[in-house]
């Protein structure tokens, strides 16, 4: 497709669900919603597929597999599989539908399934490549989360699947918010036992963060996904799975809530992609800074210490002491001192050496388990094994950092006390310069801890108003589950058991870091780069924040992973007083040209 098309005329969607929910089946039966105007169109002309598929022919007791679609990579992985049971999209996949006659274009985004089957750090992984995606387009007009009607006893997987997707977005982006339940033949195109866990995450979300996505007509839409295996199956040349009057309600019922879903977002305002990047980015900044602001802080402590040690030594000095001036010449000071690489260093309680100096505690980390780390991501460092575990510690991956400098305590001249001494000023004089600049250099480290912890405010702040929930609340009982199962599979828990306890000590940082904003007026993105560049222009600790806070932006720049479909369009837009919505009278195809100068209208507006 070409990119410098204008985007006037494409409405972009963002497909985000559970694994196994049936995003890529969606996406292969809106294909064919576009295509066909009706189930005997689609019928006679042949089942259209996007998204290459494994579809199962029950006969009885036997099962028989069988494909549908070109599978263009020869991967195993980029099968859709979710029709039985396996994750489908591995990475996301945009799926562009323009209408020959260039009057509207439809793109539909496929991400990988939240609830992955390769685990929790995975799920991780996919919300990157996500977010890498979105950086893409400028803009997103829907953000459809597909859902299951009847999830009751589901409520641990589809709250931490909920929440997850939540924590990603800035809440500009909650009224750009659907959910889309599949599979809705059975519960007659209404919502069923997922009604409750909803409502209660829905109001969970309200109450602690303020922001609500009620549930009405303009937020629920409702679809059977077994139209597209049952062309499938007729194409194939087997008889139709369901009953074919089952199957034209299922078809009319879903291009109805297609059309419903598509006016929708053609006349609200689009969500800003580069105000969710934001915020994830500061996320990923606030985890590299906050380890090294803790031991900066705590080492400005120090140095705090030796200060006020050397106002007190000063202002009880004996004037007539022979070694007056080397004493009031030499003070303690702590460096931190730059190195030209990062060093890997484990966190983890048996790996730090906590210094005691003058009654205050500092850190230091005497295990260093790379000296001289290359990698951007500590996970892929060369001392991690497959399963995160360092070979150096066997601590795992998450409880590792990288720093660009050690700290150290060294006895200093003062320069300015010894350029006094040149000149033969008296001690009585050399002892009020040495408090007058002692008392400066006090300042300047107390204000430096000031800025550090200002910041740390500040981003908390952006955090808490920004994100419409910044923390998962479900994540640890997700957790807890998944051990629980893998338990009674005999499976590896270990791993999940440490994700466990890093996932409540996120929690408990995350709780104290919004107890200092209680009161903290909401910051914009552009705060943020103010504060950091306050941070960065601290004389003694900036220029080792700096290459903290750079996030690695090579990633967003990489080819469009996108196929485009073109649709044939076959009859003339006919005007009428029917409701656009009606399915049963116009398709969606015409629908969507309908749409052109709703969607341009809203978008002059704003």
């Amino acid at each position: 497709m070409d990119m410098a098309e204008s985007e006037a005329d494409i409405i972009n969607l963002l497909i985000l669900g559970q694994t196994g929910v049936g995003k890529s089946t969606f996406i292969n039966a809106f294909f064919n919603y576009l295509t066909y105007d009706s189930l005997d169109d689609a019928l006679e002309g042949g089942v259209k597929v996007a998204i290459p598929s494994i579809v199962v022919k029950r006969d009885g007791y036997e099962e028989e597999e069988f494909r549908v679609g070109e599978n263009i990579t020869g991967k195993e992985e980029d099968l859709d599989g979710s029709l039985v049971g396996a994750s489908a999209t591995q990475i996301c996949k945009a799926h562009v539908f323009k209408l020959k006659d260039n009057s509207m274009t439809v793109r539909l985004i496929d991400t990988p399934g939240v609830g992955d089957t390769r685990g929790f750090q995975q799920d991780k992984e996919n919300f990157k490549d996500i977010l890498t995606t979105m950086t893409q387009y400028e803009y997103i007009h829907g953000i459809c989360i597909l859902l299951k009607p009847d999830e009751s006893r589901l409520n641990t997987y589809l709250g931490f699947c909920l929440s997850e997707l939540l924590t990603y977005f800035h809440k500009s982006a909650v009224d750009n918010f659907a959910f889309c339940f599949t599979n809705c033949r059975y519960t007659d195109f209404k919502l069923g036992m997922t009604l409750r866990p909803l409502q209660k995450l829905l109001k969970s979300l309200k109450d602690t963060t303020g922001v609500e996505i009620p549930i009405n007509e303009q937020t629920l839409y409702f679809f059977d996904n077994e139209v597209f295996p049952s062309l499938a199956a007729r194409h194939h040349g087997f008889d139709l799975p369901t009953e074919k009057g089952d199957l034209e309600r299922s078809w009319e019922r879903s291009v109805e809530h297609m059309t419903r879903l598509l006016k929708r977002f053609s006349t609200i305002t689009p969500h800003g992609t580069e105000a969710s990047v934001s915020v994830n980015k500061v996320k990923r900044i606030v985890r590299n800074l906050e380890e090294p602001m803790n031991i900066i802080t705590q080492n400005i402590g120090l140095q705090q210490k030796f200060e006020e040690e050397q106002i007190e030594l000063i202002q009880h000095f004996d004037e007539e002491i022979a070694d007056a001036q080397k004493l009031l010449m030499t003070s303690r000071k702590v460096e931190f001192l730059p190195l030209d690489h990062w060093r890997l260093v484990c966190t983890n309680p048996p790996c730090v050496e906590i210094v005691q100096t003058n009654g205050l505690s500092t850190f230091n980390y005497p295990t260093l388990c790379h000296a001289i780390c290359k990698e951007m991501s500590v996970r892929f460092c060369s001392v991690m094994t497959l399963q995160g575990k360092c070979t150096r510690c066997k601590h795992d991956y998450i409880k590792h950092r990288q720093i660009n400098f050690e700290t150290v305590v060294k006895y200093v001249e003062n320069r300015e006390i010894r350029e006094a001494i040149g000149k033969g000023i008296s001690n009585k004089k050399l002892k009020e310069l040495a408090l007058r600049s002692t008392k400066k250099s006090l300042e300047e480290w107390t204000h430096e801890k000031d800025v550090i912890d200002e910041t740390t405010v500040q981003f908390a702040a952006f955090l808490k108003n920004s994100t419409i929930t910044p923390f998962n609340d479900y994540v640890i009982e997700y957790l807890e589950l998944s051990i629980a199962d893998l338990k009674n599979t005999d499976g590896d828990y270990e791993k999940v058991e440490q994700e466990l306890e890093n996932c409540r000590e996120e929690k408990k940082k995350y709780e104290i870091f919004l107890q200092k904003v209680e009161k903290m007026q909401e910051i914009s993105v552009e705060g943020i780069r103010h504060a950091l560049a306050r941070l960065f222009k601290l004389p003694n600790s900036g220029k080792h924040f700096e290459p903290l806070a750079r996030i690695e932006d090579s990633a967003e720049v990489k080819d469009l992973r996108e196929t485009l479909y073109e649709v044939s369009v076959r009859e003339p837009v006919m005007p009428n007083s029917r409701s656009d919505t009606d399915a049963s009278s116009v398709s969606l195809k015409s629908a969507l040209r309908k749409f052109k100068h709703k969607l341009k209208a809203n978008q002059l507006r704003h």
